[in-house]
């Protein structure tokens, strides 16, 4: 009954305390402790309720603030995305099927590190034995399995499987000929399996490795990854539908650095993710997050971590403009930790309790079906809360003035946030009769 009482009690102590309008930015650094010599969080994402997804050596799911909504133990996991029915699927050790409150539903025995929800309701893989891509149906069963794109290697590694919009799938990742020699692989294949082409970046006498691969606005590709022609650095390659290469670019500096994760923004650029050493301000490597224009251009880079090894290996760009990250804070010490790290459209992750103020009027407030919000932005994105701090309604708006139908909401009382791209933030309450 304590804990039952514990979110209600809060919210009404926040009620007395700010009775009208409270103010504060969207932004967290937070660790989940793992296992030993565990890589820590391999990837998030936020979820329709506004919270956010990681997985590592167990799923977690959060909150919008970053705090632990429920825990599932898993094997390992590489990758996470929330499916279709809102439902969770996971791929690592295992391929999971997972309820919205973390129950499982169904679990295959393979192993894989990329996964995509497809069109027919089922899900592409990539073998974690090899260039393999592998088709399956809604409950995991393999339906057909892709070749090796003829660039076996001796120990070849996938990473990234995705449909494409043009039809067919896309795998990227590396070939491998020994530890030490390898280069990056993209390869396509069509809609069973059959390979329709397939390039490698780089040169056998370096190591060279293709990571996350993602479908851009033009109906391209572009992809992360590390190079090792010189020093260690992120590298990305764009590509058009058909595989033919438009840009690369070189990103880090003169101490290792390497990408994993990459994402397009909004603006039509790109955030990056990965490690530093050349930009670290913390010890050891640093989590590396690097923003780029449309051509790849860096625009800026922000680094995160502790005293230890860190190292980022997912971003999105999340509803309000800003970005979360997966990422292992203390690698390969006594006491790794998952690390989710949200940061605002600047690539900050400071939080001010009382940034600028942004006038909001409610009316009329108690309120019945509708309740208008009058505001002194011009866009801004908006966010409906009960007192347990659940996401009941969001969106954009693009003018200063907003009708809002409240009629599904129950009668009692519910807080009104909104907030414009550089995360600053009014909160008030609103009482439903």
């Amino acid at each position: 009954m304590k804990k039952q009482l514990l979110p209600i009690c809060l919210s009404l102590l926040l009620i007395a305390i700010y009775p009208s309008t409270m103010y504060a930015q969207l932004n967290f650094e937070k660790t989940y402790q793992a296992n030993i010599n565990n890589e820590g969080a391999r990837y998030a994402r936020q979820t329709t309720d506004g919270g956010y997804i990681l997985c590592g050596d167990k799923v977690i799911k959060t909150n919008q603030y970053g705090d632990t909504t429920w825990t599932k133990p898993i094997s390992f996991g590489n990758i996470i995305k929330q499916t279709a029915d809102g439902n969770y699927i996971t791929g690592g050790n295992g391929l999971v099927k997972l309820s919205s409150t973390g129950a499982q539903i169904w679990a295959v025995a393979t192993s894989c590190n990329g996964i995509s929800e497809t069109k027919d309701g089922g899900y592409i893989t990539s073998s974690a034995s090899g260039l393999i891509l592998e088709k399956r149906n809604a409950t995991g069963t393999i339906q057909w399995t892709s070749g090796n794109f003829g660039v076996p290697g001796i120990t070849s590694d996938s990473w990234s499987a995705i449909q494409s919009p043009g039809g067919g799938f896309l795998l990227s990742g590396t070939r491998k000929d020994n530890a030490f020699d390898a280069q990056i692989m993209v390869g396509k294949v069509d809609s069973t399996g059959n390979t329709v082409w397939a390039k490698l970046y780089g040169s056998t006498s370096y190591s060279d490795y293709g990571n996350e691969i993602i479908n851009t606005t033009d109906g391209g590709t572009l992809l992360i990854g590390t190079v090792s022609s010189s020093s260690f650095d992120m590298y990305l390659i764009k590509q058009s539908a058909a595989g033919v290469t438009q840009w690369t670019k070189t990103l880090g500096g003169t101490e290792p650095d390497g990408g994993y994760g990459i994402a397009q923004t909004t603006d039509g650029g790109y955030i990056a993710v990965g490690t530093t050493k050349s930009f670290a301000t913390h010890g050891g490597t640093d989590v590396y997050l690097v923003k780029t224009d449309a051509g790849g251009t860096e625009q800026w880079h922000k680094s995160f971590g502790g005293s230890g090894d860190d190292y980022g290996f997912s971003v999105q760009q999340t509803s309000d403009g800003g970005y979360i990250i997966a990422a292992s804070k203390d690698a390969q010490t006594s006491s790794p930790k998952m690390y989710l790290i949200k940061t605002n459209a600047s690539g900050s992750t400071a939080v001010e309790d009382f940034p600028k103020q942004i006038n909001m009027e409610l009316y009329p407030n108690p309120a019945t079906d509708n309740i208008t919000i009058e505001s002194e932005l011009q866009k801004y994105n908006y966010q409906v809360l009960d007192i347990a701090g659940k996401l009941l309604l969001s969106g954009t708006v693009n003018a200063n003035k907003l009708n809002l139908n409240i009629s599904s909401l129950s009668k009692g009382i519910y807080f009104i946030s909104i907030y414009d791209g550089d995360q600053h933030a009014v909160h008030k309450k609103i009482i439903k009769e």
